[in-house]
């Protein structure tokens, strides 16, 4: 019976080590759960508040960002401003010396000012002046071979005073202005002033 007495009582004390030792752990696990709880709580609001303070470094990073852009448009509409200066200068100065171009070369060569029209201003001052050359040379040419006004009293071939005959050389000096035959304008004007003329004494 000792036998059994005994290992009735180790039976209880394995029972009551095997309840402490569950008690023990059950308890050491709820404090860890507590410990995992307040480390978990810890932890987000340690994130939390670096997620803050990037939020505010974010922010003004951003402000500043946007000042720096502001800055740069004004600074690029300062320069925009001054390279269309220089674009409208180098635009003048480029119309002025092709004006220039062309007053020389009508003088050089003795145009009159209705002629200038004709020379152009495009290209450069070499190839204006071979222009005015080139009309020069046909202008002298159609005064060579105009038939010279007879001033004597010889038939007219006509009612010089109806103004008809000034009309039809109006007509032909356009038609010869559209073809680009300067001789023949310059001959039909000048047979035009002669008859206005002739008009104005009649």
């Amino acid at each position: 019976m000792s036998d059994t007495t005994a290992t009735a009582t180790e039976g209880t004390d394995a029972t009551a080590t095997t309840t402490a030792t569950t008690t023990t752990d059950q308890t050491a696990t709820s404090e860890t759960a507590k410990v995992d709880e307040k480390d978990w709580q810890a932890e987000a609001d340690k994130w939390k508040a670096m997620a803050r303070k990037h939020e505010d470094s974010a922010k003004a990073n951003a402000d500043k960002a946007k000042r720096f852009d502001e800055f740069e448009e004004s600074q690029k509409s300062e320069l925009q401003k001054a390279a269309d200066i220089a674009a409208k200068a180098q635009e003048d100065a480029a119309t002025s010396r092709a004006e220039l171009a062309v007053m020389q070369a009508a003088v050089k060569h003795g145009l009159s000012q209705d002629d200038l029209d004709l020379l152009g201003s495009h290209g450069t001052p070499d190839e204006i002046d071979a222009r005015a050359e080139k009309l020069a040379g046909r202008l002298k040419a159609a005064d060579a071979t105009k038939p010279k006004p007879d001033f004597g009293g010889g038939d007219r071939g006509g009612d010089v005073t109806s103004g008809k005959e000034v009309d039809v050389i109006d007509g032909q000096i356009a038609e010869a202005q559209k073809a680009g035959n300067f001789q023949l304008v310059i001959a039909l004007r000048q047979q035009r002033s002669a008859l206005l003329a002739e008009q104005k004494k009649s």
